[in-house]
């Protein structure tokens, strides 16, 4: 299961913005697998309801957690999910507060443009592919693009 969620599922970001919040990071592994336990979470935030495939949810959150035990995490309480499972059409990105247990973005995200039509079904690790990867991701900052505000 866990290999077809992440071929055709998900890709995951994970935001590395500069902050406050290091000193935090033992705590907010605490807050996001203690307090909010996956099924606890995914619950919580109605997840299911606005489409968010838990198996997908899991695998996200599985991966977050690998990323902020090993200290890779400046920002430790953003959590952004992509389900690729889902058209473009849809609300495919969800941005999750795990520290406070907050979904604080529900909203469209493109894919690559080499990837698929509206559903992304091709995938590539390669440079200049302009397909989408899949996969744990650590971001640096936002900036100011072609397409506007972008990470």
């Amino acid at each position: 299961m866990k290999k077809n969620v992440a071929t055709s599922l998900l890709l995951l970001l994970l935001f590395i913005l500069p902050n406050k919040h290091e000193s935090k990071q033992n705590s907010s592994i605490s807050q996001a697998y203690n307090l909010y336990k996956p099924a606890n979470l995914y619950a919580i935030l109605q997840l299911k309801n606005i489409g968010l495939n838990e198996a997908v949810f899991n695998y996200a959150i599985e991966g977050y957690l690998q990323l902020l035990q090993s200290g890779k995490l400046k920002n430790p309480d953003a959590l952004s999910i992509i389900d690729f499972s889902m058209p473009s059409t849809a609300k495919r990105l969800f941005i999750v507060d795990v520290a406070n247990g907050k979904l604080l973005f529900n909203t469209y995200v493109a894919h690559g443009r080499n990837s698929g039509l509206q559903t992304a079904n091709s995938f590539s690790n390669v440079a200049e592919s302009f397909k989408s990867s899949l996969g744990f991701y650590t971001t640096a900052t936002t900036y100011k693009g072609k397409h506007g505000y972008s990470l």
